[in-house]
């Protein structure tokens, strides 16, 4: 058991490097965390998925200009919306279901992370540290998007997991 523990907090650190080091650099709007998160939450269970945010967002929370814990909190309530909506309103494991649920996290990060840099420039005359507009939000939904169907068919054709209803219809 502390042996999957162990490579769970190694493949997180793993992950977090390439996203920091080498994704992030190409452009600053290529952030992964939210659609990993609602994949793990829909394939694994709500426990990996809290492991991961948790692990990430401390990893997030050290290395960012935003206060300790708001990377965590957020990840928190990414977690539980998107666990929320797969137990209860999509509850069937198809593409089109990650899509949306996919999409859903990356709304709520980005209005999570919106609303906590306009509390914190008003509140403490803090500069802007993200740029949010439309076009941003549309390449980190496409480029989510794009790793959602990977990530998809990868699982699907290694696992039974996933269903492919509607790629049959």
């Amino acid at each position: 058991m502390i042996k999957k523990y162990f490579f769970t907090f190694l493949l997180i650190i793993v992950v977090f490097i390439i996203q920091q080091s080498l994704i992030i650099r190409l452009d600053a709007r290529l952030i992964f965390w939210p659609t990993i998160l609602s994949f793990i939450t829909v394939i694994f269970n709500p426990r990996w998925s809290l492991i991961w945010g948790l692990s990430a967002g401390f990893l997030l929370d050290i290395f960012s200009l935003l206060p300790f814990g708001s990377h965590l909190i957020i990840f928190f309530l990414i977690i539980a919306v998107v666990h929320l909506l797969s137990k209860n309103f999509l509850t069937d494991r198809s593409i089109l279901s990650f899509i949306i649920l996919s999409l859903v996290a990356i709304v709520i990060y980005n209005c999570l992370l919106y609303a906590e840099q306009t509390i914190l420039i008003k509140l403490i005359s803090q500069y802007q540290i993200f740029k949010f507009n439309l076009k941003s939000l549309l390449i980190q939904s496409i480029v989510n998007l794009i790793l959602t169907l990977i990530l998809f068919f990868t699982t699907l054709k290694f696992s039974k997991k996933l269903e492919t209803n509607i790629l049959m219809r």
